[in-house]
């Protein structure tokens, strides 16, 4: 009952789950689309023996076999896939097939507005029928290239960002999800209706391009990824038949509209467990001209390529077949923080859309985190010049820093957090490039485009910057408490067996905190290489109990483990000494010298 009440308490503050059950709100039929969805121990009247026979009879009644589906994706045959389905999993009961799915009506209001207090949204919600169409309706939504609708909406500040999902599927039906980052709703809306009408215009040769930007996109998954977009997400159907009328049709679909705005909250609306405050939608009348859209393939536009004669010091890790990747990211131990390394993605987004429509793949993410750039090129022929210088030269430019979205998990808060709290360096100046793959030709080119950077390329290694030691207390808003403890590897230790160390308290850990103590819903101890730092992370989020305790418990943990480790015979003894503080220290409840934590409370 603890754990369920824990967990009610942490979804309570997730926006993704408040703003999909406000959505739900607007289905009148099925009932179920407004019945319970998450509960508390008051809601559960703390009765644990009806608590316990209700999950019975759900597990009896819906984990059967005609009413799981099993999905199977591997090398074999389909054959061999079939007789693998056939024994598994063994002792499963039959069961009753499922009714008929009643069918998804929308309710009379389907225009909605919630209070929010961050991250405002547009979300709109289609119902349409099924169709392989979706998936390069995805894959138009979600290009950012030049003359795309996510370039134009950006350009003229009406939107951050975008996503696609399913809320709802049957046999025939689908409830589709578009969700933009915007505080400015009304004209995303007619900007929608706009790229929609544009899309019907596009020509056999262009839709044929998307939909091998989505194979592409797909084949680029891990099996396991893939294996869930085919399962419930967008995998690549047949090749575009009817996307004209698709596109027609989705404008016309009946659709819920769902604004997420920073107004002040009226009266909350009781819905699936949630308290929301949630009210009609009173949409402002909006003129704006519609946006410029241009679909690929098309030219650079203008972009215009140089050519450099002299070439950068470029680090080259050859293995044949395979196609050149190029990674460039700062300095070691010099990484930009959260602010800026989200600046400086939000100025690469179009020319990596771009280089994407050339043949090429480009993302600049956090990796460990470090912020860096890879750059998969096209095949030898293709070489796309332009695009390339033009990603160089933007990697010189200064950036303005840009605001992070704020995170409603604080244990996510803190994580976000630790990579900049643990550098004690300046920022050197200049990047480091590294080409994996390719031909030596390939690579002289490619030293030569480095040339163009204004920055040093590959400039000497700076010495290894010391950790940031101590407990850090961070305050944010919410009624949990997370605690965030960093133990980096010692100089000179052995990386492998910190791993080894990893793998054998994970478990341990998990059992007594989660499990047997039930502190709260996150729980986890496991290698992680943060900021160019290898060490051993523990992270802990309690609805009910303080920092100092979390603390002690993390600290418990280590003290029970010190003899273990200490045992002659044990790989780990000597490549990774944990050294306990004396008792008295730990009595005081200080920190080891090496350990950086960090403590969010309300």
């Amino acid at each position: 009952m603890a754990v369920i009440d824990a967990e009610y308490r942490l979804i309570q503050q997730h926006e993704p789950s408040r703003r999909e059950a406000a959505v739900r709100h607007a289905a009148s039929a099925p009932a179920a689309w407004r019945r319970f969805q998450v509960g508390s121990a008051d809601a559960l009247a703390g009765d644990l023996a009806a608590l316990q026979a209700a999950l019975g009879d759900f597990h009896r009644t819906h984990y059967v076999a005609r009413r799981m589906q099993l999905w199977l994706q591997g090398p074999q045959s389909l054959e061999a896939l079939g007789e693998l389905a056939a024994v598994s999993p063994p002792g499963l009961a039959a069961g009753e097939p499922p009714p008929p799915a009643p069918p998804l009506r929308l309710g009379e209001f389907t225009a909605l507005q919630l209070a929010v207090s961050s991250q405002p949204a547009l979300w709109r919600c289609p119902l349409i029928a099924l169709s392989d169409n979706v998936t390069l309706l995805r894959e138009f939504l979600l290009d950012e290239a030049p003359g795309s609708l996510m370039a134009g909406l950006r350009q003229r500040r009406l939107a951050g960002d975008v996503a696609l999902n399913w809320l709802y599927q049957d046999r025939h039906l689908g409830w589709l999800a578009l969700v933009f980052a915007s505080d400015r709703p009304e004209e995303v809306d007619r900007q929608i209706t706009h790229w929609l009408q544009a899309l019907q215009q596009t020509t056999p040769e262009q839709q044929q391009h998307y939909y091998q930007l989505s194979r592409r996109r797909f084949q680029a998954l891990s099996p396991l990824d893939q294996l869930r977009q085919r399962a419930f997400g967008f995998a690549p159907g047949a090749p575009p038949a009817g996307f004209a009328d698709f596109c027609a049709a989705l404008q016309v679909a009946p659709s819920v509209s769902l604004a997420c705005q920073t107004v002040s909250p009226g009266e909350p609306v009781a819905t699936q467990g949630f308290s929301l405050p949630l009210s009609r939608w009173r949409r402002r009348p909006e003129s704006d001209p519609a946006l410029a859209f241009a679909f690929y393939p098309q030219a650079a536009g203008d972009l215009v390529a140089k050519c450099p004669e002299k070439a950068a010091p470029l680090l080259h890790l050859p293995s044949q077949g395979d196609p050149p990747r190029l990674l460039l990211r700062p300095p070691f131990y010099c990484s930009p923080d959260q602010a800026e390394g989200l600046a400086r993605g939000e100025q690469l987004r179009p020319l990596l859309a771009a280089l994407r429509h050339a043949g090429g793949h480009g993302e600049w993410h956090l990796f460990d985190g470090s912020w860096q750039l890879t750059l998969q090129l096209p095949e030898p022929g293709r070489r796309p010049e332009a695009i390339l210088q033009a990603i160089l030269r933007q990697l010189a430019l200064p950036v303005a820093s840009l605001t992070p979205p704020p995170e409603s998990i604080a244990i996510r808060y803190l994580m976000a957090q630790l990579s900049e709290r643990l550098g004690t360096s300046g920022h050197q100046k200049g990047w480091l490039a590294a080409l994996a793959g390719g031909s030596a030709e390939d690579a002289q080119w490619i030293a030569r485009q480095l040339s163009l950077i204004t920055a040093p390329v590959n400039p000497p290694m700076p010495a290894p910057a010391p950790c940031r030691r101590g407990v850090e207390r961070l305050v944010y808003p919410g009624g949990d408490t997370a605690l965030l403890v960093f133990i980096p590897l010692p100089d000179g230790a052995s990386l492998a067996a910190l791993r080894l160390l990893a793998q054998h308290c994970e478990p341990l850990f998990f059992q007594r905190l989660r499990v047997e103590q039930q502190i709260g819903y996150v729980v986890s101890c496991r290698y992680q290489r943060v900021a160019d730092r290898d060490g051993l992370l523990m992270a802990l989020q309690s609805p009910d109990r303080r920092a100092g305790e979390l603390l002690r418990c993390g600290k418990d943990f280590l003290r029970q483990l010190a003899p273990w480790m200490r045992r002659p015979s044990d790989r780990y003894s000597s490549a990774w000494p944990l050294r306990s503080a004396p008792a008295g220290r730990q009595r005081r409840g200080r920190c080891p010298p090496c350990v950086r934590s960090m403590v969010y409370q309300s």
